[in-house]
């Protein structure tokens, strides 16, 4: 896993309390070091990326698409909305769920945030 500490591209794109990212199957990161902890959530994460590429990219081929539209959401309500958005991925349930077991990226099966959907 390939991780950018002190990284100027986190520093402009984080905002809030947020101090890493997976971005584009990479880590991105304000921070000159990672937890254990930290580097597992975010290699859960690079996984899912790569899972999510290959089904888009098959989909694609076999000529069926799907496009999804993300709103920003303005106003007095956009940190506490988007606090929840974030908590209600299907993606950061598993990787939360999983971000304290050293082996589970050996031992996780394909498309292992599957099962987190309709767990809000």
């Amino acid at each position: 896993m390939k991780v950018y500490y002190n990284s100027k591209l986190a520093k402009r794109l984080l905002f809030g309390n947020f101090k890493t990212c997976m971005f584009f199957g990479t880590v991105i990161t304000k921070l000159a070091q990672l937890s254990a902890r930290t580097k597992r959530h975010e290699g859960i994460h690079i996984r899912q990326f790569w899972e999510c590429c290959v089904l888009g990219a098959v989909l694609w081929c076999l000529g069926h698409g799907a496009a999804h539209a993300y709103h920003m959401i303005r106003g007095d309500a956009r940190d506490r909305w988007n606090d929840e958005a974030y908590h209600a991925s299907a993606f950061e349930m598993e990787a939360y769920a999983h971000e304290n077991e050293p082996e589970y990226q050996h031992k996780r099966r394909w498309f292992g945030f599957v099962k987190y959907y309709g767990k809000i």
